[in-house]
C-alpha cells in the first residue's frame, strides 16, 4: 500500500470518524466517493427540499441527512444490504438520530458545555493514532515503518502530518462529538447515591392485588365509535366500590378471588407470585412471593412500585390507582431488606512478607509458585474431576482434576476476608501492618450509583424528546410519519390520512435526489392503498416498484398479492423470481418461500426451497476477514 493511498484512506476515515464515532461507519466514507445506493442521480426533477426537518427551530440540512443515511446504508450492507422495505426504516432511524443529536447539542449549549482547542486536537490525535494502528496491522510492521521513514520520518511525524491535514469542518464535527460526551458526563455527575438509597432498593415486598379491567366495547361497522371515557369511568367506579367493601371489613383475599380481573393472581386471593416449577418446594414457593422494585413494572405499571414501596406500610391497603389497562387496589403484606450475603464483608492484606502461600488450579500440574517462582512447592490435595455430563461427545476435552498446592517459603503476603466485621491484626501472624483492600459494600454502592447515573441520563434524553418540536418538510419522511400514525382511530379520519400520505409519496417521486428510492416509495404506496382497501391502486404501485428495481422485497410482495387474489400462476412466477434474488446471507428466505409454495400446492418447488435454506459457511477469520477494507 502506498503512502499516498494511506493518506487518502486516513483522510476519509478521519472525516467520517468525526461524524459517526469512529470505525463503524467507515463504509460511508468509502461509499461516498462511489455510487449511491439507489443508482445514478436522475437528470430531471426539482431538487429535494432542504432542510428535511427542523428541531426546535434548528434545521437538519439535506446534505447532513444524506451523509448520515449513506453511513447507515453502508452499515446495513455489512449484514446483507437493505432492500426497498428497509429503506423507510433507515430513513426514519436517521431522522431520529439527527433529532436526538440536535437536541443534545442544544442542551449542551444551555448547560454551558465548552470544548477547548486542545481537547479537539487531542481527540483527533487519538482517532488518527487508532487508524494508523489499523493500517500498520494490514501492511505489516516492517513495511509500514519502511514507507513512513522514507516519506515522513517517524510514526509520530506521520500522525502529526495527518492531524494537521484535518479541515475546519472536521474539527467542528469533533467539537460536537466532545460536547455530547461532556453533556452526558455533566448530567451523570449530578447523581450521587447514598447507602440508604441502596438499602431501600434492596427491599423486597409481599403483596396482594385486585385488578379491574377497563372494557371498551369493540367497534361495530356503521355505528358510532364506542366511548372509551365511559368505559374508563365505569372501571374506576367498580374499583372504588370494591375498595369501599374492603374498608368496611371484607377480607381482601376473598374479595380478590370473587372480583379481580387478574387471572394470574385471582385464584390465590390476589397474592403476587413469580415463576414456580411444576412441583415447587416450600422454600421455592416462599421465595417466589417476594419481589423487588422494578420486578413487576411491566405487568402492573410504574405507579405500582410507588404505591408498594413508598406509600404503604405492612398490612395497609392502597387507594384505587390507574394502571395500563385498568385500575388496581394493593394490599402490602410485608417488607424486608434483602442485602447480598457478603455486603458487610471486608477484604484485607497483611503486608508482612512472612507467610506461606496456597492456591488451587484445575488445569495441568504446577511446577513453580505463581507468586514467587519457587520450585520447592508441595501438592496438598487432588480432587478428581466430575463425571462427563450425559450426551458429552467422545472427543470432547477431558475434565481435569483440581489440585491444591502450597509454597512453604515465608516470603508472601497474606490475603483474607473478614465476615461482617473489621480486623485489627493479621489472623495468621498477628501483625498489625495490615491493609484494607476493599469493602464489599463499596462495590455494590458503586454499581448502584452507576445504574442511577444511567437512569438519570436516559430520563434527561426522554425529557428532551418529550418537549421537542420537530417539523418535517421532506414529503417522503412526512408521509412515513402520517402512514404510521395509528393514534387516529376514526375510520374517516384515518382514510384521509392515508390519502394524504399517498399524495406526499407522489410528490417525493418528482424530486432529483440520489437517496430517493422509487421502489421503496412505491412499496409504501402499495401498503397505503392496501390499508385503504384499494386493490387496483395496490397492484399498480407494486408493478411500478418492480419496474424501478429488480428486488427480492418487491417480488415477495407481488407474489403475496397474487396469492391473496387467488392468481396462483402469477404468484408462483413471482416467488420463483424472488428465489433467484436471495443472497447467501438471506438463506432463511428460502424457508419462507418453501411455505408459500406448499400453500400453493407446489410441493416440488417447496422441497427445492428447503434444500436451498442452508446457512453460508463462516469465514476463516484473520486479517482478511476484518469488517472493512483499509486498502
Amino acid at each position: 500500500m502506498s503512502i499516498m493511498r494511506m493518506k487518502k484512506n486516513m483522510a476519509r476515515y478521519t472525516r467520517w470518524a468525526m461524524y459517526f464515532f469512529v470505525a463503524v461507519f467507515i463504509f460511508g466514507s468509502l461509499f461516498f466517493f462511489g455510487s449511491t445506493p439507489f443508482g445514478e442521480r436522475r437528470a430531471v426533477g426539482a431538487m429535494a427540499p432542504s432542510p428535511v426537518a427542523s428541531v426546535n427551530g434548528t434545521p437538519i440540512s439535506r446534505e447532513e441527512f444524506n451523509a448520515h443515511l449513506r453511513a447507515e446504508w453502508e452499515q446495513a450492507r455489512m449484514f446483507g444490504g437493505a432492500g426497498p422495505t428497509q429503506v423507510p426504516f433507515l430513513k426514519q432511524q436517521v431522522l431520529r438520530n439527527l433529532e436526538e443529536r440536535t437536541l443534545q447539542l442544544q442542551a449542551a449549549d444551555r448547560e454551558g458545555v465548552r470544548v477547548t482547542n486542545k481537547e479537539i486536537t487531542e481527540q483527533i490525535q487519538q482517532q488518527v493514532s487508532q487508524q494508523v494502528m489499523m493500517v500498520k496491522f494490514r501492511t505489516g510492521e516492517k513495511a509500514f515503518r519502511r514507507e513512513i521513514k522514507e516519506k515522513y520520518g517517524t510514526e509520530q511525524d506521520y500522525i502529526n502530518y495527518l492531524v494537521d491535514s484535518v479541515s475546519s469542518e472536521e474539527r467542528e464535527a469533533t467539537e460536537e462529538q466532545l460536547k455530547l460526551q461532556k453533556l452526558q458526563e455533566l448530567i451523570k455527575e449530578r447523581v450521587k447515591a447514598t447507602e440508604a438509597e441502596y438499602r431501600a432498593s434492596q427491599r423486597k415486598a409481599k403483596a396482594r392485588l385486585i385488578f379491574v379491567r377497563t372494557q371498551t366495547p369493540a367497534a361495530q361497522p356503521g355505528k358510532p365509535q364506542p366511548d372509551a371515557r365511559a368505559a374508563e369511568a365505569a372501571a374506576k367506579a367498580k374499583a372504588e366500590a370494591i375498595l369501599k367493601e374492603i374498608k368496611a371489613g371484607a377480607d381482601f383475599a376473598e374479595v380478590a378471588k370473587a372480583k379481580s380481573d387478574d387471572a394470574a393472581t385471582k385464584a390465590k386471593g390476589g397474592l403476587i407470585e413469580g415463576w414456580l416449577p411444576a412441583k415447587p418446594t416450600p422454600e421455592q414457593t416462599e421465595q417466589a412471593q417476594w419481589f423487588k422494585r422494578g420486578d413487576k413494572k411491566y405487568q402492573y405499571g410504574d405507579e405500582f412500585d410507588a404505591v408498594v414501596f413508598s406509600k404503604l406500610k405492612p398490612g395497609e391497603v392502597s387507594d384505587v390507582f390507574k394502571g395500563s389497562s385498568g385500575y388496581y387496589i394493593v394490599k402490602l403484606e410485608d417488607l424486608k431488606e434483602d442485602l447480598p450475603q457478603d455486603y458487610n464483608d471486608v477484604d484485607y492484606q497483611c503486608e508482612e512478607k512472612k507467610h506461606d502461600y496456597t492456591w488451587t488450579q484445575s488445569y495441568g500440574e504446577a511446577k513453580t509458585c505463581p507468586m514467587c517462582n519457587a520450585k520447592d512447592i508441595q501438592l496438598v490435595k487432588t480432587t478428581p474431576p466430575p463425571p462427563p455430563a450425559p450426551g458429552t461427545p467422545p472427543d470432547a476435552p477431558k475434565p481435569q482434576p483440581t489440585r491444591e498446592y502450597l509454597c512453604p517459603k515465608k516470603t508472601h503476603t497474606y490475603n483474607w476476608t473478614e465476615k461482617g466485621r473489621e480486623a485489627k491484626a493479621c489472623p495468621k501472624c498477628g501483625a498489625k501492618t495490615i491493609k484494607l483492600v476493599a469493602r464489599r459494600k463499596d462495590n455494590y454502592l458503586r454499581t448502584f450509583e452507576d445504574s442511577k447515573k444511567n437512569e438519570a441520563w436516559s430520563k434527561y434524553l426522554q425529557d428532551l424528546k418529550k418537549n421537542a418540536k420537530t417539523d418535517i418538510y421532506d414529503p417522503e419522511l412526512k408521509a412515513y410519519k402520517i402512514q404510521n400514525d395509528f393514534s387516529v382511530t376514526n375510520p374517516a379520519e384515518r382514510k384521509k390520512q392515508l390519502k394524504e400520505a399517498v399524495k406526499l409519496y407522489r410528490q417525493a417521486l418528482t424530486y432529483n435526489d440520489p437517496f430517493i428510492s422509487p421502489a421503496a416509495i412505491y412499496l409504501q404506496m402499495a401498503q397505503a392503498y392496501n390499508q385503504l382497501g384499494d386493490k387496483k391502486g395496490q397492484l399498480n404501485a407494486l408493478l411500478e416498484a418492480s419496474k424501478r428495481e429488480e428486488s427480492l422485497d418487491v417480488r415477495l410482495e407481488l407474489g403475496r398479492f397474487y396469492k391473496e387474489q387467488k392468481k396462483t400462476a402469477k404468484a408462483i412466477e413471482e416467488f420463483k423470481k424472488a428465489s433467484a434474488l436471495v443472497t447467501p446471507q438471506q438463506y432463511y428466505i428460502h424457508t419462507q418461500l418453501a411455505e408459500e409454495f406448499k400453500q400453493l400446492k407446489r410441493n416440488d418447488l417447496a422441497e427445492k426451497e428447503r434444500k436451498l435454506a442452508v446457512p453460508p459457511k463462516p469465514s476463516s477469520g484473520g486479517a482478511g476477514s476484518l469488517p472493512f477494507n483499509l486498502q
